[in-house]
């Protein structure tokens, strides 16, 4: 083989090789998940703030609800330029009573999870609809914007420019 044919054959190769390391896998766990031995503390009849002693604060807080705390984290997987993936979700629901005790104590994992479908609805505003043509041509035949700086003969006399006796 030729020299040229050998060092284009190694530069392709170099190429293909850069080329399918920037495709590789990014694994990333987020959130806060208690550990499991941390987690075996929180017992019924434990208080909010024994609960955050031991496992911290929580994600979230329930929505409608206050009484039920919420500890999210999963674990994603993104390749090149398809849609993230996911590959671990836990949750941990910790439900109070009336008295800020705890109640119950939920783990929940990926195939507790469901799919929620988005809709795609607009919500109208009030107002007026613009367009292109009405944003290019809303101010023609309008006043100036400036007071007194109306054209060569503005309000204070010819070439005035709204200083009286002359011009700027």
């Amino acid at each position: 083989m030729s020299k040229t044919l050998k060092n284009l054959l190694l530069c392709s190769a170099m190429m293909a090789l850069l080329g399918t390391a920037a495709c590789s896998r990014d694994i990333a766990a987020r959130g806060n998940v208690p550990k499991p031995d941390k987690l075996a503390e929180v017992q019924p009849g434990s208080s909010k703030e024994d609960v955050i002693a031991a496992i911290g604060s929580p994600s979230s807080v329930g929505t409608f609800n206050d009484k039920v705390w919420y500890y999210v984290g999963q674990t994603t997987q993104d390749f090149a330029f398809f849609p993230t993936e996911v590959l671990d979700r836990k949750v941990v629901a910790i439900t109070f009573d009336a008295d800020n005790r705890v109640a119950e104590v939920k783990n929940l994992n990926l195939d507790n999870s469901q799919d929620v479908q988005m809709v795609s609805r607009t919500t109208p505003t009030v107002g007026r609809d613009v367009n292109l043509f009405n944003q290019l041509f809303s101010n023609l035949g309008k006043s100036p914007a400036v007071p007194g700086m109306g054209g060569p003969s503005g309000p204070t006399g010819p070439g005035g420019g709204g200083i009286p006796g002359g011009g700027f």
